[in-house]
């Protein structure tokens, strides 16, 4: 038995595929491909050793399944995930000096105050950081998951996902407002420094090159650093693990 898993990294090129970020593990006889993903994509293609890969295997694994997060009533159900409780907004979880530093940088990242003061501090960040992509012509419709769904759909592959919409909501949601604060304003600040600009951080995840990925992945969020790697990395690569 095979199984194809695509979890977030990278694993689409340009029209000129190079190299992969593609890992391959055996457990208990089953043999698991693992593909790095990009969420947001602009010219990308799947390799053609993907694509042998996708028609061999069994069944396609996601972050979330595919068949859930294409689903339009999932998505309006997300929204509300998303915003502070209760109709409150970032001035009633902030001093007034924390929320002058929070509009001058979304200010900076040319995202409206309006959209992001009722939103999670992190899921602020994350609006950022989309609409850059978008500005550059990036799409959701364009990035790995999507890219290997519309494939492996033409040939019958099953779907599922390691986790829920739910579930990854749930994961900002154990993050104290103070320290989103921090890694949003950190975030903020990586944006800034890249001029709104992707196409450096796009080329290193076209690139397959860890190294090179690994300059825009680490970014320095004070004293949440440990807390957001064992959050977002650690603690879900390791329940992945013990899947079935």
């Amino acid at each position: 038995m095979a199984l194809f898993a695509v979890l977030l990294t990278t694993g689409c090129r340009p029209q000129v595929p190079s190299n992969d970020i593609l890992h391959t593990v055996e457990k208990t006889g089953v043999l698991f491909y693992i593909l790095g993903s990009m969420h947001l994509g602009k010219g990308f293609v799947l390799s053609e050793e993907v694509k042998g890969i996708i028609e061999s295997v069994d069944e396609v694994y996601y972050e979330i399944d595919m068949k859930e997060m294409i689903d339009p009533a999932n998505a309006q159900k997300l929204m509300p995930l998303m915003m502070l409780p209760d109709g409150k907004t970032l001035e009633d979880l902030y001093p007034i000096e924390k929320i002058a530093v929070l509009r001058q940088k979304f200010n900076k990242a040319g995202v409206p105050w309006m959209i992001v003061e009722k939103q999670k501090p992190l899921f602020g960040a994350m609006t950022a950081i989309a609409m850059a992509g978008m500005k550059q012509g990036m799409q959701a419709d364009k990035g790995t998951e999507n890219l290997v769904y519309d494939y492996a759909k033409k040939f019958d592959k099953p779907s599922a996902g390691f986790e829920t919409m739910e579930f990854q909501m749930s994961l900002f949601d154990s993050v104290s407002y103070d320290m989103q604060y921090e890694i949003a304003v950190s975030t903020l600040d990586q944006l800034d420094s890249l001029k709104g600009d992707l196409s450096e951080l796009l080329a290193a995840f076209q690139s397959g090159d860890p190294n090179e990925l690994e300059k825009f992945l680490k970014e320095d969020f004070g004293d949440g650093d440990a807390l957001f790697a064992r959050v977002f990395l650690i603690n879900r690569n390791r329940d992945w693990a013990k899947e079935d």
